[in-house]
């Protein structure tokens, strides 16, 4: 039996072009290394199935915790955030790409809130616990979405 994919990989109905402002100079990024591109991870992802790209994100936020716990455990609290803001945009996109029609995807639009919720007590209390939580709910979440991407059509492993 075929399970139906509740993620929906087009732009979302809420996605709106931003217009640039060309006298306005952009940000410089706090994080050099996230400037710098990776040929092998590019070539991966434009190479993934949708079903593999989600099982990558559940696999970057669960890096991300773990990197922010370390550095939250070291007193390292601005590198700790900024990792958890990154886990933050992960859990995001999820949510946001989770097609409306599908039941589970209302309980897993809850479930991401939850853990966004969470992130943003983290931050605040500085609680590693929180973060554990987090780590466990997205594991499991990953877990089950490989086994159940076993069984949808498209599928490759």
């Amino acid at each position: 039996m075929a399970i139906a994919n509740p993620y929906n990989y087009s732009k979302p109905s809420n996605f709106h072009k931003v217009k640039v402002n060309p006298r306005v100079q952009p940000a410089k990024k706090r994080d050099d290394s996230e400037s710098k591109s990776d040929p092998y991870l590019e070539q991966k992802v434009m190479s993934a199935s949708p079903q593999q790209l989600t099982l990558m994100l559940y696999e970057g936020a669960i890096r991300f915790l773990k990197l922010s716990r370390i550095h939250m455990e070291s007193g390292k609290v601005e590198e700790s955030n900024l990792n958890l803001t990154k886990a933050q945009r992960i859990i995001n996109e999820l949510n946001i790409t989770l097609d409306a029609q599908y039941d589970v995807s209302k309980n897993l639009s809850s479930l991401y809130e939850f853990m966004l919720r969470r992130i943003s007590e983290a931050m605040v209390q500085r609680s590693t616990e929180h973060i554990d939580e987090v780590i466990e709910l997205i594991d499991d979440l990953r877990g089950t979405w490989k086994d159940a991407t076993k069984s949808m059509p498209g599928a490759q492993g």
